[in-house]
């Protein structure tokens, strides 16, 4: 082989060199490129996780509020419908006691039964029910009136009274009917 020959053949050899060099250093760079990728892409699904997990955690704890709160409110509605049947069983005693006292005793029922008309207007009701205040409120005050009129004349107060006590009947009837349809109403969810 002659001079330029060899000087060919290792130019050849080290422009082989160079390339596979250049090849092993490209695939390298590349090689670590892809697992710069995959890393990439590994902690952006472990955020996307950490963030799925933090929103269920969320979603689960306002649920799990929602649920105190509306176990709450089921049990102040509760607590006022216990209280308006206090109310109302202790007014049908009152009134019971006055419809059968004689008329020299019926002024301790009557006032008896006024004390009962002002815890009525002060009573907590559930909003539902709220509305229909005035009519348990009518209805208390016309059997009080009913009373008062008989007081204040046998003969006349009678049929005034009549009267009276009939409207008030009535209306804490229909407020006796309301209080039971939003019972049924608050306890479908």
């Amino acid at each position: 082989m002659s001079a330029p020959t060899r000087r060919s053949c290792g130019g050849r050899a080290l422009l082989w060199v160079l390339v596979a060099a250049v090849v092993a250093v490209g695939g390298a760079m590349l090689l670590q490129a892809n697992r710069r990728a995959e890393q990439v892409a590994r902690t952006a699904q472990e955020q996307a996780a950490e963030q799925a997990r933090q929103k269920a955690a969320q979603a689960a704890e306002q649920e799990m509020q929602a649920r105190q709160r509306a176990q709450a409110e089921q049990s102040r509605v509760e607590q006022a419908y216990r209280a308006a049947d206090d109310l109302l069983q202790r007014w049908d005693d009152a009134n019971a006691l006055a419809a059968a006292a004689p008329r020299m005793a019926l002024a301790d029922r009557v006032s008896a039964l006024q004390a009962l008309v002002r815890e009525a207007d002060a009573l907590v009701l559930p909003a539902c029910m709220d509305p229909h205040r005035p009519a348990l409120i009518k209805g208390l005050r016309g059997v009080v009136d009913g009373y008062l009129a008989f007081l204040q004349d046998v003969n006349l107060g009678r049929l005034v009274a009549q009267a009276a006590m009939d409207d008030g009947r009535s209306a804490l009837q229909a407020f006796r009917l309301e209080l039971s349809s939003c019972r049924a109403a608050v306890a479908r969810p």
